[in-house]
């Protein structure tokens, strides 16, 4: 278990991730031609500063969650698709790769989330967090089962 600030350090970095992939997302928004592809990205642009929000609220103490019980799909592996893009080079117009980029980046923002809930000791701050990284976890598997539902309809 991490001391309170180290966890604190760490949520704040998450925080400040969440910010530049929220803007990374709106510059890939701002650059496609297509209004498909601008609809996904404004989603998870959205998504993402509300988690921002979230996280600085949590470490004011501002912020109590309602946990909500939904069904989650299941975690497809996008392994498989890893040739198609890279972090540095994404085709903006391509709706494959916008969300591709969009899937592995909210897997990977997940997995920050759920290493500082597992670095937490147990507690009421633990218990509000881990609300938040359910929420995070249903917005992954929404990326997830948004990218895997067009590779379907396309075999």
């Amino acid at each position: 278990m991490a001391s309170m600030e180290s966890v604190k350090s760490k949520l704040e970095i998450l925080a400040i991730e969440e910010d530049k992939l929220a803007n990374k997302y709106h510059d890939m928004m701002l650059d496609t031609n297509l209004s498909n592809i601008r609809m996904f990205l404004e989603a998870f642009v959205k998504a993402r500063e509300e988690f921002s929000r979230d996280i600085y609220n949590f470490l004011n103490n501002k912020y109590v969650i309602n946990n909500e019980n939904k069904t989650l799909r299941k975690l497809y592996d996008i392994q498989a698709t890893r040739h198609l893009i890279s972090k540095e080079k994404i085709d903006p117009n391509s709706l494959q790769n916008v969300l591709l980029y969009i899937s592995k980046a909210e897997t990977e923002t997940f997995s920050s989330y759920e290493a500082i809930l597992s670095d937490m000791e147990e507690s009421s701050m633990k218990e509000k967090f881990s609300n938040i990284v359910e929420r995070r976890k249903r917005v992954m598997l929404k990326a997830d089962n948004i990218y895997h539902d067009m590779i379907e309809t396309r075999v």
